[in-house]
């Protein structure tokens, strides 16, 4: 074979396809050191994976000692570091009894799913000619994936190549500006994701038509003079949609719950078929100076319970009733009057992260409403942090903490386990109000995003826990920034930014990144758990990369609780998906498509034929039936208005009207 390469100098590429490839290419054919362009290598693999699977109908796992992967390195491989070739051994292994000693029929078999297949790759987009010189190039797939068209991408009437963050505020008609917060959520369940804007006088609604272009909606109960503070959306009555926390600077605090309009006829357009209608809850009155609000599940029991963090006096703690009424719920332990700005949850049950005008706390949740203090340095730095984000930065499955730190310099904490963190240096000095982990670019790492009083900032994860800054990719007149969210507003797969700019005027940019990088988006929606899944937890892996996020808690926005994004990098499967539910159910998914968004319901778990189940009733409800039947069978009897009934020899019942 080397006689073979050496009298061909015009060859680019080199791709052996043997069941034990090893004993043939040694001792210059494999290394356990990644190339430098092991991504490229990624995708021939990748791309030969799923042409067997069409062609052949045999579906080959990879990764290294698997079915099929590529055996390609850098010092050891005398064909990529001598002869400059993209060298790729791809081996197939038999799975049973045979091993690397294929017999007659498994290798003819073999030939005969591998040399279309190997056609099928020659010849597809993956080693076309890009540059003109008559022969492919199978390094150099990236391509323009959000815009391929160039359509007109920011309102002015002419195309837009792929151009990084394009300004698109023109899609966002009618803005008054004065924004002091914003949260996308998709308060109407269409499937995207929708603007609200909590102002400095009225707060504002903007409904996405699905491509990005918003439309402002007009809301009776949003017309509050007032100055916003703090907002959180959860669904406290568990009926499908986000109902709204709204809190305004001069102590009005407020429950909005979402219902639909059936009587909105539709006339004027800048009306919606839902409205909100305030609740008027009784423990809100007289509850001032809330700078932080958050709907959390403490016990993964699907009840949401509300927590405010106040500037002054306790922070409150607040149960949903029977009747949809918050009752005052009082916990010593997170009563906190350290002069609050906001919080952060994480953990599968939900720990608490508390910001404060001075030493910030970690209360661990230890169930059943008890909490322990754990905080040890540097989580405990004292400082003015009005804003923290937890994110994987490295994917080794510990959430990472960004620190902002508006009069003083931000701080990066790595997360080493067992409650131990080390302080990260950043690539330049920051000081920043706001953070969000995301990958602008699709490559499989979280990237910072930093907002601002002076110039925003973006440090790219460079793959390898540190960071670059990139600030020079992002838009230049960012200044003023009080917050930057981040949402795929027209579902290209590219996440897309708002800027909060009290004073400067929002600013809207859609992300038009040339990318060769795949992508999934993923959305929740629970049954046993919370409507909105708060604090599931979520694998997506791919190769050797496993990434973890957590639905709610962990960006502190009142955002949408359920929406994750996952950059893929090049990969063309996710190998597995695992959610993990607030309940404790556990899903697993294995060898999903790219570039989609899959939306999953929790599955309940269902009861054991012949135990019993309790049912448990308040005590102001009334039995309104008298048995639940199925198949002839009684699985439910009632006779009374007991608080508690035994459910015989169920398993899956049919949902019961609200009592």
């Amino acid at each position: 074979m080397r006689d073979f390469v050496v009298a061909r100098p015009n060859l680019r590429a080199v791709l052996d396809i043997h069941s034990w490839g090893q004993l043939i290419l040694a001792p210059w054919g494999h290394s356990y050191e990644s190339p430098p362009d092991r991504e490229a290598f990624d995708d021939i693999t990748a791309a030969m994976q799923q042409s067997i699977l069409a062609v052949g109908h045999q579906f080959y796992r990879r990764g290294a000692s698997i079915d099929l992967y590529e055996s390609s390195g850098v010092s050891g491989d005398w064909l990529y570091s001598r002869m400059g070739l993209l060298s790729l051994l791809l081996e197939l292994r038999d799975r049973s009894r045979h091993k690397f000693e294929l017999p007659p029929e498994q290798i003819s078999s073999t030939c005969e799913e591998v040399v279309p297949a190997l056609l099928d790759v020659a010849g597809s987009d993956w080693v076309r000619d890009r540059d003109g010189d008559g022969i492919g190039d199978p390094m150099d797939n990236c391509r323009c994936v959000s815009n391929p068209d160039q359509a007109d991408a920011d309102g002015d009437g002419e195309g837009d190549a792929c151009a990084g963050l394009v300004d698109a505020t023109a899609f966002l008609a009618d803005d008054p500006g004065g924004s002091r917060l914003a949260t996308w959520v998709d308060y109407d369940g269409d499937g995207d994701m929708d603007l609200f804007l909590g102002n400095d006088g009225p707060d504002r609604f903007y409904e996405n038509d699905g491509s990005g272009v918003f439309t402002a909606v007009d809301f009776a109960a949003l017309d509050d003079p007032g100055t916003a503070q703090a907002v959180a959306w959860g669904d406290y009555d568990n009926d499908g949609d986000p109902d709204l926390l709204l809190a305004n600077l001069a102590g009005r605090v407020r429950l909005l719950r979402n219902d639909n309009d059936n009587d909105n006829d539709n006339d004027n357009e800048n009306e919606s078929d839902r409205t909100f209608v305030d609740t008027k809850q009784d423990a809100l009155r007289g509850v001032e100076h809330v700078t932080s609000a958050a709907w959390v599940d403490l016990e993964g029991d699907g009840v949401l319970s509300l927590y405010l963090v106040t500037s002054s006096g306790p922070n409150r703690l607040f149960d949903v009733g029977d009747t949809g009424s918050l009752l005052e719920i009082v916990v010593e332990a997170i009563a906190d009057t350290g002069n609050g700005s906001d919080q952060t949850w994480v953990d599968h049950d939900l720990d608490l992260y508390l910001l404060n005008d001075g030493p910030n706390r970690l209360l661990r949740n230890d169930g059943d409403r008890v909490f322990s203090d754990v905080t040890q340095p540097p989580l405990d730095a004292p400082g003015q942090t009005p804003a923290a984000a937890w994110g994987d930065m490295d994917n080794d499955g510990d959430p990472d903490l960004y620190l902002c730190e508006p009069t003083g310099t931000d701080r990066l904490l790595r997360n080493e386990g067992f409650g131990i963190f080390t302080k990260i240096a950043l690539p330049v000095a920051a000081r920043s109000r706001q953070t969000s982990w995301i990958d602008i670019d699709n490559d499989g790492d979280l990237d910072v995003y930093l907002a601002s009083d002076g110039q925003n900032r973006l440090f790219r994860n460079d793959g390898a826990a540190g960071f670059v800054d990139a600030s020079a990719e992002t838009p230049g007149d960012t200044s003023g920034s009080s917050s930057g969210l981040w949402s795929d507003t027209d579902g290209d797969g590219n996440v897309d930014l708002f800027l909060v700019r009290p004073e400067n005027g929002n600013r809207l940019f859609r992300n038009l990144s040339e990318s060769c990088h795949q992508w999934l988006e993923l959305d929740l929606r629970g049954t046993c758990s919370t409507s909105d899944a708060v604090g599931a937890q979520v694998n997506v892996r791919t190769g050797e990369r496993n990434q973890w996020r957590q639905t709610g808690g962990l960006i502190c926005t009142g955002g949408p609780a359920a929406s994750l994004h996952f950059g893929l990098g090049r990969a063309r499967l996710v190998d597995s998906l695992e959610i993990v539910w607030p309940s404790g159910a556990t899903q697993v998914f294995t060898d999903l498509e790219v570039n989609r968004r899959l939306e999953e319901v929790e599955p309940c778990a269902e009861t054991p034929p012949g135990e019993n189940v309790e049912l448990r009733l308040g005590s102001d409800a009334r039995v309104s039936f008298a048995s639940v039947t199925e198949g002839g069978r009684t699985l439910l009897s009632i006779t009374n208005d007991g608080p508690a009934v035994d459910i015989d020899d169920a398993r899956t019942l049919p949902a019961f009207p609200p009592i």
